[in-house]
């Protein structure tokens, strides 16, 4: 937790203002909300999210810090690529008796996406691949494989909505003998409408399917977001949600409340030589 902890704070201190960057580009508030909800958009960014989610037995409490490093590369002219790395301290996992459950790491998940440079009538797409580490510190916080499978994303942005869709299944092929193959797909479609202030409304869904256990986790996700500078050198976002799980184990959560910090680092723009 150290090590990752320390990384992620010299990422920041190495990073550009992003407050400079964007007085160059005079973007609008409105402008950076929407780029923030793209997820392939040139933005260095890191968003944090912290999540308190409440389940049936005993009211037990789960605590979620994810950080989700946001880093774009341009290729040329036409492509860049974008990754996406998740990875989560838990504590006080649901396991279905009284008492707290684990605490510790949860597995580190990478996506990456290669998509056109600029967008065609407001729709941007991306296709890649996305991989899975067994980095999970309890046997109840990861599945103990190391997993790969397809990624997709499609979105359409207009001055005011942002209506996307990004997909993904994955497969186990090497891990633990000890622990049962994996195979699930994930879901998260999401509707935003953002106004020029940078203020944001929304509606997603994070879903994941598994197939071998047939065990589904279906939660919504109602929202605002700000975008707001802070002082003279940066530019942040912050989202609040409320979450329902439509669907979950019973050793799952039942709804919660996240509070997201994204951090905007640096914004880059190609210019063509």
């Amino acid at each position: 937790m150290k090590k990752f902890i320390l990384s992620l704070t010299a990422l920041c201190l190495s990073t550009y203002s992003f407050a400079q960057e964007e007085k160059k580009a005079q973007h609008s508030l409105g402008d950076i909300a929407r780029a923030i909800k793209n997820p392939v958009s040139l933005l260095y960014r890191i968003p944090v999210h912290n999540d308190f989610e409440v389940g049936d037995v005993d009211n037990q409490l789960r605590y979620t810090l994810k950080a989700e490093p946001v880093v774009p590369f341009i290729l040329n002219a036409n492509w860049k690529i974008n990754t996406r790395s998740t990875l989560s301290f838990v504590a006080n996992e649901y396991n279905g008796v009284e008492g707290n459950g684990p605490t510790g790491l949860s597995d580190l998940d990478i996506t990456g996406f290669l998509s056109p440079m600029h967008p065609a009538h407001g729709f941007v797409w991306g296709v890649g691949a996305a991989l899975d580490f067994p980095t999970a510190t309890n046997t109840l916080l990861g599945n103990g494989k190391w997993t790969a499978g397809p990624s997709l994303l499609g979105l359409k942005q207009t001055k005011s909505w942002t209506f996307g869709l990004l997909l993904r299944q994955a497969w186990s092929y090497a891990g633990s003998p000890d622990r049962p193959d994996v195979s699930y797909a994930f879901v998260n479609p999401w509707i935003d409408y953002t106004f020029e202030n940078g203020f944001g409304l929304k509606v997603e869904s994070e879903s994941t399917f598994d197939w071998k256990s047939d065990e589904h986790i279906i939660p919504l996700r109602f929202g605002t977001s700000q975008v707001f500078k802070m002082g003279k050198k940066w530019i942040g976002n912050i989202d609040l949600d409320g979450i329902y799980y439509v669907k979950a184990p019973d050793t799952g959560p039942k709804w919660g409340v996240s509070l997201t910090f994204t951090m905007l680092l640096k914004h880059i723009a190609y210019v063509k030589k």
